[in-house]
């Protein structure tokens, strides 16, 4: 058994028994979805206030919400693609209201370096993922191994956060987000002809 294969079984483990008391007692996927989302612009708000190991924990605990919204639909038979629409949108959501907390942070302390990393981080994530959802929208290939999907810029951002170093973390979201957005745009580029 591989490592992984191992943390996934782990992950199962934790995750079963949560998403089968949440099915009993009648909470929906979207309902998951959508407190995620408003707890990520909670933890928004705690780092333009200078809260960050609050902000790091919340912004990881409200991220939790995506791992459990997909695991609960599967388990009730509700998996719909307007629930992952709305669970696509409102991760973007998140992980903008965070980033531009920390920006405003950053602001308040007069940082205009970090008021710009964050501002790349924030425009590379986003482009990220409207290469990869344009990318899938109109069939194109969007090539293998991406440096920096949701969850690992959910872990950079939240382990900045909870160990007091947020440019850090901006920094290596913008290094990792450019490098991703290079190899979506070269993948779906690749896949096929045509333009918009």
């Amino acid at each position: 058994m591989s490592r992984l294969s191992f943390f996934a079984d782990v992950v199962e483990k934790i995750r079963s028994p949560i998403v089968r008391v949440l099915a009993e007692v009648g909470v929906r996927p979207n309902h998951l979805t959508v407190l995620g989302a408003l707890i990520a612009v909670g933890a928004g708000y705690l780092a333009s206030q200078g809260a960050l190991l609050p902000a790091g924990l919340v912004f990881l605990a409200g991220s939790l919400m995506d791992g459990l919204d997909g695991a609960l639909a599967r388990h009730t038979d509700s998996v719909s693609r307007t629930g992952a629409f709305l669970d696509s949108v409102l991760d973007r959501v998140g992980e903008a209201a965070l980033l531009i907390g920390l920006s405003f942070y950053f602001a308040q302390e007069d940082d205009t370096l970090a008021v710009v990393a964050t501002a790349a981080a924030l425009a590379l994530s986003m482009l990220v993922s409207y290469a990869r959802a344009r990318a899938e929208g109109l069939g194109l290939n969007r090539g293998g191994f991406i440096p920096a999907p949701r969850s690992v810029r959910v872990v950079i951002l939240s382990v900045g956060l909870i160990v007091a170093q947020p440019l850090i973390g901006a920094v290596a979201i913008t290094a990792l987000s450019a490098v991703s957005a290079i190899q979506r745009i070269i993948a779906g580029m690749g896949g096929g002809e045509g333009s918009e």
